[in-house]
């Protein structure tokens, strides 16, 4: 990279139909990042909470950042329903933020930015934060990823799996890997 620089990243206004690579160690900012991130596609793209998948290491993870979402939302829908003056010292990034989306003629109306946040509030227990190590649901339907350890005396992996499948409510089971 002689000569050159690294992109400055600014998640207010980071181009959301590409895909950007954030690297950073801990306590950088990425949870920040990606609140901000999933709030922009909620009203800029109109993409209900339920439809963004957002993806983390741990179980742990997942958590935090979902109620940091949640927070975010909350503190936005706040905002917008306080009048100008009332908003003064409020949360600067929110605030910025807001602006641009008022600025925005695809957007522009406060009511349509309050209705995008307020119906993902109301889907955000659906929201799809997992882990690399969960599976995701695909067309409302449930899924469920197992790893089991199996002993060199076990008999025919293939009759287990089978057995699984006729258990009431499986629809499919498929080993994925063998180790």
């Amino acid at each position: 990279m002689s000569g050159q620089t690294p992109n400055v990243f600014d998640v207010k206004r980071a181009p959301l139909k590409q895909v950007t690579l954030v690297e950073a160690s801990a306590g950088t900012g990425k949870t920040f990042s990606i609140k901000h991130l999933v709030l922009r596609l909620i009203v800029e793209e109109n993409i209900p909470v339920d439809k963004i998948l957002v993806m983390t290491f741990t179980v742990a993870a997942t958590a935090e950042l979902k109620h940091r979402i949640e927070e975010h939302l909350r503190a936005v829908r706040m905002l917008l329903l306080l009048d100008e003056k009332a908003r003064a010292g409020g949360d600067k990034l929110l605030l910025d933020q807001i602006a641009l989306w008022k600025g925005n003629p695809q957007i522009g109306e406060e009511s349509l930015i309050l209705k995008r946040v307020e119906r993902s509030l109301a889907l955000l227990d659906r929201a799809n934060i997992l882990t690399i190590h969960q599976s995701v649901p695909v067309n409302g339907i449930a899924s469920l990823s197992l790893s089991i350890d199996v002993f060199p005396a076990t008999g025919n992996v293939e009759d287990m799996r089978n057995s699984i499948e006729s258990v009431q409510g499986i629809h499919y089971a498929k080993i994925l890997a063998r180790e």
